[in-house]
């Protein structure tokens, strides 16, 4: 026997490629916005074993240059020399996709966050 109310329950999954441009781009307050124009691509690196790792891109970034995470950044700016480099924040990241999540409790009785890369 099923129960009744799981079958008419229905889930949304959201993912956000581009949580950390979004995030930059709309900062305000004490924070302020990144200053940059729309147009201009963003990249984000991090340090990980003393080398500098593109962590993520806007959605500015061109799609035919193939760049994945954790590449070697040094070798990732070449082929568009207006993109702009920004220190990756995934602490920012999380207190933004938690103040969303928690602003979408208002439409549904349960909100989850999937751990990073998940």
């Amino acid at each position: 026997m099923t129960d009744s109310s799981s079958e008419n329950r229905r889930y949304l999954a959201l993912w956000l490629p581009y949580l950390p441009a979004d995030r930059l781009r709309r900062a305000t307050g004490e924070h302020l916005s990144c200053g940059l124009a729309p147009e201009v691509p963003l990249a984000f690196i991090e340090k990980v074993k003393g080398a500098l790792r593109l962590v993520a891109v806007d959605q500015g970034c061109p799609s035919h240059l193939g760049w994945s995470r954790a590449w070697p950044w040094p070798t990732r700016g070449r082929g568009v020399p207006e993109l702009a480099a920004v220190d990756h924040d995934p602490a920012a990241d999380r207190t933004w996709l938690e103040r969303l999540a928690d602003g979408c409790i208002r439409y549904t009785p349960m909100v989850a966050l999937d751990a990073p890369g998940g």
